[in-house]
């Protein structure tokens, strides 16, 4: 089930919440559901208002830098994060402490490097989906079948054992 189709918001999604009881099969499940939001929740109540949640690297630049608050074009921005992450291999940004000076870097425009060799393709869709804005207009509008094959795709890649390797790293680096 697609949460965004009950307009309901992850806030959190990062690769310490995808889960696979195996790496052989294509089914990952996402988990933590403890920061949800509906859409149409008052966005007045203050207790909502101006918080940022979630792993730095994988947050929204607009939600960063509290222009926005959480929305489906901010969990489109994680998902192509975490996208990056299966696809190279390596987490984003291991070399920059995760702190408000990449926060701010990120809202300039800092977005992981892609390494050269990785292929055009792979390149442009995980360019076009960590710019929520630009792949959130489209996103209405692409067949379900894509999006299933973009998942499979993409988490297609992560039964080698350097992939494997690399999420549980990972994993062990943003808890």
């Amino acid at each position: 089930m697609n949460i965004h189709e009950l307009d309901i918001v992850h806030r959190d999604f990062h690769p310490g919440n995808i889960l696979s009881s195996n790496f052989k099969d294509d089914c990952v499940h996402i988990s933590d559901f403890g920061l949800i939001k509906l859409i149409w929740e008052n966005p007045n109540n203050p207790e909502k208002r101006n918080n940022i949640f979630g792993v730095l690297p994988y947050i929204a630049p607009e939600v960063l830098s509290g222009d926005e608050e959480y929305t489906k074009a901010a969990d489109v921005y994680s998902y192509g994060i975490v996208a990056y992450e299966i696809v190279i291999g390596f987490p984003p940004y291991p070399d920059i402490p995760h702190d408000k000076d990449l926060a701010m870097k990120i809202c300039n425009g800092l977005r992981p490097k892609i390494p050269f060799h990785t292929p055009k393709l792979i390149t442009k869709i995980i360019t076009i989906i960590s710019n929520s804005k630009i792949f959130f207009l489209f996103y209405p509008m692409l067949p379900k079948f894509f999006l299933i094959l973009l998942i499979f795709f993409l988490f297609g890649n992560i039964p080698t054992k350097n992939n494997k390797k690399n999420v549980k790293k990972s994993v062990k680096i943003n808890d």
